[in-house]
């Protein structure tokens, strides 16, 4: 389903979607145009997040950790009882 977007541009802009609307490039309309433009930023905008995901897990996959001692939950546990009966 379609639906319809009104915008305005300064005269500059007009022209230039005008051109690259013409029989002369790869655009047959200006909303065609419009269309494309709009499909490259859905997608660059996708890279960007997977890139932004990929980094994280290198960041993550890269971070040394250090093993828990056996009695941590135990511990945990206990300070939170106690907190919760403060």
């Amino acid at each position: 389903m379609s639906s319809t977007l009104n915008i305005q541009l300064t005269k500059e802009l007009r022209r230039f979607v005008d051109e690259r609307a013409s029989d002369h490039d790869v655009y047959a309309t200006p909303s065609e145009y419009i269309r494309d433009l709009i499909r490259h930023d859905m997608a660059a905008r996708a890279q960007a997040q997977e890139w932004e995901v990929a980094a994280m897990l290198m960041d993550a996959r890269n971070t040394p950790t250090t093993p828990l001692a056996d009695d941590f939950m135990d511990a945990e546990r206990q300070r939170l009882r106690e907190r919760s009966n403060a």
